[in-house]
Order: structure tokens, then C-alpha cells, then sequence
């Protein structure tokens, strides 16, 4: 019986684990719905998968709360900035779609150099709230240590915007795999982030200045 309720056993492991990845995911995206709060949402969500969820540790959501408060403010200017600049990519992407499909080759053309054009800004995002969580916070080093570790890293780079975008498609037809796709999709940056954040971050000058 002891070893039945053993809260280390693989049953209660599982339940934790299960609690972590739809109560982390489920967070993330309520508290992601004013925008401005949206980085730091995210800057506490990569926070807690690196250092709770995947190494199997306790207090991912005290982590996370605390890491969002922490993120709040210094975030929403670049949440906002994001916001914004998503929109603007939408709205323009939206109309070379429709005029691509009106049978507009040279639209068709256009809209190929967009998202090829739209690698950088989204690789600069995937790599700027998981460096907020490290500590790089002031907006000019944080989008230049974004950009520079985007582009050193370009493989890896690649990979997270793919896993980004599946994660958004199965979202976009299916609504159940938002209860957890943002916990899988983090899970998979910190995968790929965190061997060069050990890397690179303790001689970067933006992350010896926080």
C-alpha cells in the first residue's frame, strides 16, 4: 500500500506530469490574451518546462507565476511591438493570398519572398522571451542577441519556426491540441535553445550587463 501512494511512483509521476503540461498550457494562453502580457507569459513558460517540466522537478507552477510577475513589465513593450508588427504581416500576407489565388503571377512571386523574408523576424522572436527568461531584458540587447543567435544558429532556427508553425496549423483545424501544444512546442525549444544559451550567454555582453 506504501508503495501504491509513493508519490514518487510512475503513477503519480504521470499524473504530474499530465497536471504540468495542460495547467502550463492552459496559463500560457489565458494569460496571452491581452497581448502586452504575451511575452511575459511566454518568457515564464519557457522558464518552467526548462527547469521543471523536463527535468521532472516540482514547483512548475509556483515557477512560473513568479516569473511572470518578475517579466510583466519590462515585456509588454516588446509583447506590443510583436503585436503589432503580427498584425502587419497578416494583413499583408492576406491580400498577396488573395491576389495570388486572383491568378496574379507576379503576387505569387511576391508571396514567396514574404515568407522567406518572414524567417528572420520569426526566428528573432522564438529566441527573445526563452533569452528574457535568462536574464536579457533592455529592448536593444535583447533583439540584437535575438537576431545574432537566430542567425548563428541558423539550423537550429529553422527547426523551431517548423515546429512553431505545425504547432499553429494543428491548432488552427483542431482546437484540442492547444490544451497542450504550447508545453510540447516550448518543450521542444528548450531542446534546441538551451545548448547554445550554455554556450553562448556567459561571454555575450547583453547577458553580462543583467
Amino acid at each position: 500500500m506504501g508503495r501504491i501512494l509513493d508519490p514518487e511512483n510512475r503513477f503519480f509521476q504521470a499524473v504530474s506530469w499530465l497536471s504540468d503540461l495542460l495547467g502550463l498550457s492552459l496559463l500560457w494562453i489565458f494569460l496571452s490574451l491581452p497581448l502586452f502580457t504575451c511575452g511575459a507569459a511566454s518568457a515564464a513558460l519557457y522558464d518552467s518546462v526548462t527547469n521543471c517540466v523536463l527535468p521532472r522537478r516540482s514547483g512548475a507552477f509556483t515557477r512560473f507565476f513568479r516569473v511572470f510577475r518578475k517579466s510583466f513589465k519590462a515585456a509588454a513593450v516588446p509583447s506590443l511591438i510583436w503585436a503589432a508588427l503580427a498584425f502587419a504581416v497578416w494583413a499583408g500576407g492576406r491580400v498577396l493570398v488573395f491576389m495570388s489565388a486572383a491568378g496574379e503571377a507576379a503576387a505569387t512571386v511576391e508571396l514567396v519572398i514574404f515568407c522567406i523574408l518572414l524567417i528572420i523576424p520569426a526566428g528573432v522572436l522564438l529566441w527573445q522571451f526563452p533569452l528574457f527568461s535568462r536574464g536579457v531584458t533592455a529592448l536593444k540587447e535583447l533583439t540584437g542577441e535575438s537576431f545574432r543567435l537566430a542567425m548563428l544558429y541558423l539550423p537550429r532556427t529553422l527547426i523551431v519556426i517548423a515546429c512553431a508553425g505545425l504547432a499553429v496549423w494543428a491548432v488552427w483545424y483542431w482546437w484540442i491540441p492547444a490544451l497542450i501544444a504550447p508545453v510540447l512546442f516550448t518543450s521542444v525549444q528548450s531542446w534546441l535553445l538551451e545548448p547554445v544559451f550554455r554556450k553562448e550567454l556567459p561571454d555575450s555582453p547583453a547577458f553580462r550587463k543583467h
